[in-house]
């Protein structure tokens, strides 16, 4: 006797072995359109599956080499190891730096870093991967920016790929952020609240209460920049690293003037570029 589904009553539930959600690193937005998520098994030489994003921005994968996501709970045919997944996430409208993830699959819950990444995550997100600007990336209207572009120290002609960066203002973090493949980064950050400036000041001092000391704080890895596509678990567990100007001998970059409405550019007192301790 064959079983009938009645419409209003019962559905069918199909469990995913692997879903995520992908988050503006800025703002904390769920991106979906153009990017290009790709899930690789290390087991299987040349397996790729390509995920889908539903109507709520996930992505999800239902089925993989071992595993099957049809049923009440994820049957496993062969347990999953450590290193075997790696997921690749690709936008392929230049707005943001690709990410690499090491998944262990099958999951209970959608895959992430966890809110609290970004300076302006929800603080009740579901978890999610956070997306960094990448150079290319349009200003959003209303939204500052920092460019800078890293070289090594020890060796100035080559770019400190894959530094992260954080801008503070004072104990305020304004930003986060990574310099690409090439040295290049983006951050890109809304403007902290005006200065408090004291009744009766002359028009020239009341103008400063939109100038900000601010400072650029790097973190770098020799072993991470050596890998051509870094995991988000490796790029936010790099060490703090000394930013030099570029000139001799090597001192720390003049403080950085943030001002309304002016793109900064950090840069060296010399040259065009800061460098990165080793």
């Amino acid at each position: 006797m064959s079983a009938r589904l009645a419409p209003g009553f019962d559905r069918i539930v199909r469990h995913a072995v692997l879903g995520l959600q992908c988050r503006d690193a800025v703002d904390g937005r769920v991106v979906a359109d153009g990017l290009r998520v790709r899930l690789h098994d290390g087991w299987r030489s040349g397996w790729t599956a390509e995920l889908a994003a539903n109507r709520s921005g996930v992505f999800v994968l239902h089925a993989a080499p071992g595993l099957h996501g049809f049923g009440a709970a994820v049957a496993v045919v062969s347990p999953a190891e450590p290193g075997r997944w790696r997921l690749e996430i690709e936008d392929v409208q230049g707005r943001y730096l690709p990410v690499a993830a090491e998944p262990l699959l099958p999951l209970d819950e959608l895959f992430g870093v966890g809110p609290g990444a970004a300076p302006a995550s929800p603080p009740d997100a579901l978890p999610y991967v956070p997306l960094y600007s990448a150079p290319t990336r349009p200003l959003p209207p209303a939204l500052q920016a920092l460019r800078v572009e890293l070289r090594r120290a020890a060796d100035p002609d080559a770019p400190a790929a894959w530094t992260r960066l954080e801008l503070w203002l004072g104990t305020q973090r304004l930003a986060e952020g990574l310099a690409g493949a090439d040295g290049q980064a983006l951050l890109v950050f809304p403007l902290p609240r005006p200065r408090e400036v004291p009744i009766g000041v002359s028009p020239a001092e009341a103008g400063e209460r939109f100038e900000w000391t601010v400072e650029l704080r790097a973190f770098r890895s020799a072993a991470v920049a050596a890998e051509p596509w870094p995991t988000l678990a490796s790029l936010l567990a790099q060490p703090s690293a000394a930013l030099l100007d570029a000139g001799s001998p090597p001192l720390p970059p003049a403080p950085l003037v943030l001002r309304a409405g002016v793109p900064l550019v950090a840069r060296g007192a010399t040259a065009s570029y800061l460098t990165v301790a080793d």
